[in-house]
């Protein structure tokens, strides 16, 4: 009886290579679109948004926005950049980059966290840039100092695709 299914099962195999193989190459023709590489240590996020410190140099204030059901919800009015507030813990870094994963994946379900993520990633730079932030009551850091909070924010956006 095995001898009689031999033929089949080495007919099943060559098909299934066929279709995975198809498949594979579908999925690297879509995956830049879709997925990110890391990135190399030369690259960075791009800047377009100047730090905190340079914007409260230049005028721009920083206030808390209140009562908003979400942290990515920020708004520039009348000179100033309302961010509503954010509590940094430990977990806080893994959350993000799980919301960053699933709108890397899943591009139809926008890039709300992405764009957050790289917001607070070009205005904070420095331990200086969250100390802004901190005196406003925009972030309250339980990381221990506010370079920790700098050096979290600057990871954040490594080897993340951004679609401008």
């Amino acid at each position: 009886m095995q001898v009689a299914s031999y033929p089949f099962k080495v007919a099943y195999i060559l098909i299934s290579s066929i279709v995975f193989g198809v498949l594979y190459v579908l999925l690297i023709h879509k995956l830049p679109r879709y997925c990110s590489f890391p990135c190399t240590e030369e690259e960075e996020v791009p800047r377009d948004i100047s730090c905190a410190t340079e914007l409260h140099n230049s005028g721009i204030k920083f206030r808390k926005k209140e009562k908003v059901s979400s942290y990515v919800k920020v708004s520039f009015v009348e000179g100033t950049l309302e961010i509503p507030f954010l509590r940094v813990q430990d977990s806080t870094s893994s959350e993000l980059r799980n919301f960053i994963a699933l709108e890397q994946c899943c591009p139809k379900v926008g890039s709300h966290f992405t764009s957050f993520a790289v917001l607070m990633d070009n205005i904070i730079n420095t331990d200086g840039d969250v100390a802004i932030l901190r005196k406003r009551g925009i972030i309250e850091s339980k990381l221990g100092c506010d370079d920790e909070v700098a050096k979290m924010f600057n990871k954040l956006c490594k080897g993340t695709h951004l679609d401008y």
